[in-house]
């Protein structure tokens, strides 16, 4: 009764009616379980060198088959022009089959270093992923101080610039 509930009131504050949501246990899992799940084995994750997943979780993440792909932190963030040249120069190389493929983006909102993405870097971002057919996945471990702290930027924001995200429960 309750997870209907929740699942139900996600859904509404993320304008999705029909979109997926899941119950996991801890952020280092539901990040595991999230790229794994988006990626295939020869793809690797895209995240700032300050990022969750670069630092502390890279580990678990890399134990899956995943490399962490890292780009520069500006604030803990990752900046679209920046993912794009990574991406175009990844595509660029004659060698890229024997590459590991940029499948994803990951970023955290806010950042490990409490900066939050605007409604308009999200945008930017998703646009890059969205060109080249990555998914962009949205780290929610303090997602709830972010939406308190930037009412302009709520759940529908979130949703509707990204592939998936997760909200914590702590």
């Amino acid at each position: 009764m309750y997870c209907k509930s929740a699942k139900a009131k996600i859904r509404k504050a993320a304008k999705c009616p029909e979109a997926d949501v899941w119950f996991l246990a801890g952020g280092t899992q539901t990040n595991m379980v999230a790229i794994d799940a988006f990626l295939e084995k020869y793809e690797g994750v895209v995240a700032a060198k300050t990022a969750h997943v670069s630092l502390h979780e890279s580990g678990a993440i890399e134990y899956s088959g995943h490399k962490v792909l890292e780009l520069p932190s500006h604030d803990g963030k990752i900046d679209a022009k920046e993912l794009l040249a990574l991406v175009e120069a990844y595509y660029a190389d004659e060698n890229y089959e024997h590459m590991v493929t940029p499948g994803m983006v990951y970023i955290t909102q806010p950042t490990e270093l409490g900066t939050l993405y605007s409604a308009k870097e999200l945008k930017e971002i998703h646009k890059v992923c969205e060109k080249y057919n990555m998914p962009l996945y949205i780290d929610g471990a303090r997602l709830a101080e972010a939406l308190a702290a930037d009412p302009k930027t709520g759940l529908d924001k979130i949703a509707e610039n990204c592939e998936a995200f997760y909200i914590t429960g702590a």
